[in-house]
């Protein structure tokens, strides 16, 4: 239903910006790549972003809203999962740069699902209301995890504090 739509539109924006916001500085910090290798991750992300963006565009109806929503939430959680592998295991920071061009894909394929699914379960009268609703949870989601995660990471220390911060980021993904 509809609160499930704006729910899930606030637990997707805070486990991919929750990830997002610390995955450059990973690649930074244990790998030694210079910001601009590092911003390649975003990058990708967000080049594959606008890749599965059209991909469900150009699928229509082919392509259900709830199976889109579901492809989206699984290629993303385990972009995610993925980063806290790489994290936790030393994993070459390929994997991590990777996985989170797949998160970006997810990401497209979500976000404009959310959008279209909410407005079917809107009517005419709420659409505007329902509209900024999916756009304060994507903010609240986004900045009630950048605000936690900065929390966890001050908390933990080393390696830790990345393992700890894709921990939980990997959790809300979970939740969807």
């Amino acid at each position: 239903g509809l609160p499930t739509t704006i729910l899930v539109r606030g637990l997707a924006a805070a486990a991919f910006f929750g990830t997002e916001v610390y995955l450059p500085y990973l690649l930074m910090d244990r790998y030694a790549l210079t910001p601009a290798v590092a911003g390649l991750a975003l990058t990708g992300a967000a080049i594959f972003w606008s890749l599965g963006s059209a991909v469900q565009g150009r699928l229509g109806e082919t392509l259900g809203n709830e199976l889109a929503m579901l492809i989206g939430s699984v290629l993303g959680v385990t972009a995610i999962i993925l980063v806290l592998a790489t994290a936790a295991w030393h994993w070459p920071a390929f994997v991590a740069i990777a996985a989170w061009a797949l998160g970006g894909a997810g990401m497209g394929l979500v976000y404009p699902r959310q959008n279209v699914h909410m407005i079917k379960l809107s009517t005419t009268a709420n659409q505007g209301f329902n509209s900024s609703a999916l756009g304060i949870a994507d903010s609240m989601g986004s900045a009630l995890a950048l605000a936690a995660a900065g929390l966890i990471f001050a908390a933990f220390s080393g390696n830790d504090s990345f393992v700890a911060v894709f921990a939980f980021t990997a959790l809300i993904g979970l939740a969807l």
